[in-house]
C-alpha cells in the first residue's frame, strides 16, 4: 500500500530530474516521473505536507515540488548529513553510523519522511517559479532566464 507525500527534486538543463541535495556520483538517485525508483536499504528523504516541501524548496530555484506515492517506511535517523559537504567515502560513513554527531550532520528539516520507494506522480510546483517567501521573490536574487527575443 503506498502513500502520498511530496518530494523535492533538482530539475537539470538535459530535463532530467535528480536528488535535490546529493551531488555525489554514485549516490545520486534520477527519479523519472509515473516510474517507481529501486528500492533503497537507506531511503529517499521525502516531505509529509506541501507547506515543508515549499519551505525546503526556498533553498534553490532549480528545484521542483512533485506529489509522490512512498511506499515501505523507514525511521527518520536523528541527525542527516549535508552531502555537499561530503565526498562518496564520508557518505559511506555516514550511514554505518548515522547517530555520530559531526559537524556536517544536523537535524532533518520539518516534516521530512523517509521511504524505501518513491515514485513522482504530479508536478506541483516547477523548477524556477517564484518564491513568495524570499523578498524579490526568488532566492539569492537568482533570475530565471530570459526568453531568447526582447524587444528592443
Amino acid at each position: 500500500m503506498s502513500n502520498t507525500a511530496y518530494k523535492v527534486v533538482r530539475y537539470l538543463r538535459n530535463g532530467s530530474r535528480t536528488s535535490a541535495v546529493i551531488h555525489t556520483e554514485g549516490w545520486q538517485t534520477t527519479y523519472t516521473p509515473e516510474e517507481w525508483t529501486p528500492t533503497s536499504k537507506t531511503g529517499y528523504f521525502v516531505f509529509e505536507t506541501l507547506e515543508d516541501a515549499k519551505d525546503f524548496k526556498a533553498f534553490a530555484d532549480t528545484l521542483e515540488i512533485w506529489e509522490c506515492e512512498v511506499e515501505g517506511p523507514l525511521p527518520v535517523p536523528p541527525l542527516i548529513f549535508a552531502p555537499y559537504l561530503m565526498d562518496s567515502k564520508a557518505l559511506f560513513l555516514y550511514w554505518q553510523h548515522p547517530e555520530k554527531e559531526t559537524s556536517l550532520l544536523r537535524a532533518a528539516p520539518k516534516g521530512t519522511q523517509l521511504y524505501k520507494r518513491v515514485k513522482l506522480t504530479q508536478q506541483i510546483q516547477a523548477a524556477w517559479e517564484t518564491n513568495p517567501q524570499t523578498p524579490d521573490g526568488y532566492h539569492n536574487g537568482i533570475i530565471p532566464p530570459r526568453p531568447q527575443s526582447r524587444p528592443r
